[in-house]
């Protein structure tokens, strides 16, 4: 995975993301060349998941009907699920607007994601995520529904209940760019 992975990622979930996706790409191809019935079963399943992933690239709506069921098997409320998916659509929008102006660099969506997070919360996504006490998991995917709204409320600009766009943030840009050269 490379700089130009979708920009929810932050920075350590990047890297994570890239090592584990090399890591599956070296294995992958010696587990299909496994000859023992004992490989079949876990031939056959990655081969339903590629499938399924194949359809929800041509069909979309099944990727939020299987991300909506894998939330309500973890036992998430319906109500909690819908501001979650609503929540995932809003940052989806964000990034896609700041992708139209100019954001490119993982390290800039990380640092205007913070931004964000500290308008809203008080503290940057990482800074959250060890208040929760969570390691590896989403943070978002651990937030109760005043979180979520919030959050929502943050990413389309106001969160202190004015009135501006997200994109608001988009000045930092150069800042984020020499931040960026800064740190190599």
């Amino acid at each position: 995975m490379g700089a130009d992975c979708h920009p929810p990622f932050d920075c350590d979930e990047r890297r994570a993301a890239g090592a584990q996706l090399r890591q599956h790409r070296r294995h992958l191809p010696l587990i299909q060349s496994i000859p023992s019935p004992k490989a079949e079963p876990f031939k056959r399943w990655l081969a339903k998941v590629g499938y399924e992933r194949v359809q929800e690239i041509e069909n979309p709506e099944l990727a939020s009907k299987r991300t909506r069921a894998i939330y309500k098997a973890k036992g998430y409320s319906d109500d909690w699920i819908e501001k979650r998916m609503r929540s995932i659509a809003i940052r989806d929008e964000l990034t896609d607007e700041w992708n139209k102006r100019g954001v490119r660099e993982q390290r800039e969506y990380a640092i205007l994601t913070a931004e964000i997070s500290e308008a809203t919360f008080g503290m940057a996504p990482s800074e959250y995520a060890k208040f929760k006490q969570l390691k590896r998991e989403n943070l978002r995917d651990h937030m109760n529904d005043l979180e979520l709204i919030f959050s929502i409320w943050g990413h389309l600009g106001v969160p202190g209940g004015g009135t501006t766009q997200a994109w608001v943030y988009l000045p930092m840009i150069p800042a984020c760019r020499s931040a960026r050269r800064t740190d190599r």
